[in-house]
């Protein structure tokens, strides 16, 4: 009997300040809602980022110029450091004899238009012929690049799922 009394007084409180009561709830469950996306986000970008890792193989290893995690200072320091270019491919295949394929790649994050459609922000990656084997990407539609594209300086693109759809809706994009 007293534990009846007890609701019903507080459920008569609950009542009597009615906005208040919803503001409360309404931020707890914003709270809970926030922490779990956030966590849930956090979960998906660390399982991307183990997925990729884990693609190389156990005998990959990755030489960067920034490197990863770092403070203010270190990246201000980093940034002084020369940058990787094509040239110096051969100099570390020579200093790894047990490297079985040594590629290159860099990225970039640009604004790309074609035509009358544009789109802003889109991940360019510029990469050597063995990078899509080392990585083991598959194409979809089209060829691998190759040593020869390469060698000649050939314009050869592959497009992401986005740029596809945004750019030739439907179309076949290697006409």
């Amino acid at each position: 009997m007293v534990w009846f009394s007890i609701l019903i007084e507080a459920i008569s409180a609950l009542w009597a300040n009615r906005l208040r009561s919803f503001l409360t709830i309404l931020g707890m469950v914003m709270g809970v809602t926030s922490v779990i996306a956030i966590v849930s986000t956090v979960e998906g970008m660390q399982s991307n980022i183990e997925s990729t890792i884990n693609s190389l193989g156990p005998r990959s290893f990755i030489v960067t110029r920034m490197g990863m995690g770092m403070t203010m200072a270190q990246y201000l320091e980093r940034l002084k450091r020369r940058k990787f270019t094509k040239g110096m491919l051969p100099f570390i295949e020579e200093g790894c004899p047990s490297c079985e394929e040594v590629g290159a790649a860099s990225y970039a994050n640009k604004h790309i238009k074609y035509k009358d459609k544009q789109m802003r922000w889109v991940s360019i990656e510029g990469e050597t012929p063995n990078v899509l084997g080392i990585n083991g990407r598959e194409v979809a539609i089209g060829r691998h690049f190759s040593d020869e594209d390469n060698h000649r300086r050939r314009k050869v693109v592959f497009l992401g799922y986005d740029v596809y759809e945004k750019f030739f809706e439907g179309e076949d994009p290697v006409d």
